[in-house]
């Protein structure tokens, strides 16, 4: 019962993301950008970091943009510092321009994404999760610069063998945590 009402939410933000960002074609601001990313997880008491690759599309019209991005890269566990596999991503969302001064905008991310981890000796573990976040975009001419601080929320990973991988044994956090945080930065030079 708890899974449908989940999936039906997450139906409900997709479908009022997608009516919020509806707009003509010929308004439509095409932005294409790659760039790179890194992100910090709290894996139940374990810390890893993730290093890759972004992809991203939006189309602007006015205050609203809906934004697409894949990313990809690799898992990095600490104590000791390795690798431990690698990661790919997809996000859906809508961006606010809060603020366009002079070619450069401040804005607010907001949306959902899912992620799979491949880790090393363990079976591959998937996650969708929430994102929120602040981003300056800077245009000069047709290109730009972007940089963007985000919070990604999602359930806590249950995989034994992922976080024995993870946490190289025993995770330290209580299993009752309610969930597990990641905070991303990524750069990105876009077209627009």
């Amino acid at each position: 019962m708890v899974a449908r009402l989940h999936g039906t939410a997450a139906v409900r933000t997709a479908v009022a993301l997608a009516i919020l960002c509806a707009a003509p074609a010929a308004r439509a601001e095409p932005e294409i950008g790659a760039g790179i990313e890194g992100g910090v997880l709290d894996l139940r008491g374990a810390t890893a970091v993730a290093i890759g690759g972004e992809l991203a599309l939006a189309f602007g019209h006015g205050r609203l943009e809906p934004l697409t991005e894949l990313s990809f890269g690799t898992l990095i566990a600490k104590d000791p510092t390795e690798r431990v596999g690698i990661y790919g991503a997809g996000r859906l969302g809508v961006r606010w321009r809060a603020l366009r001064i002079e070619g450069i905008d401040l804005g607010l991310d907001l949306g959902l994404g899912g992620e799979r981890y491949w880790i090393d000796s363990a079976s591959p573990a998937d996650r969708a999760f929430g994102f929120a976040g602040w981003g300056t975009r800077i245009r000069i001419g047709k290109l730009g610069f972007a940089l963007a601080l985000r919070v990604e929320v999602a359930p806590k990973l249950d995989d034994p063998s992922a976080l024995r991988v993870i946490c190289r044994g025993t995770c330290t956090a209580p299993d009752d945590a309610p969930a597990d945080l990641t905070m991303v930065i990524d750069g990105e030079v876009f077209r627009w």
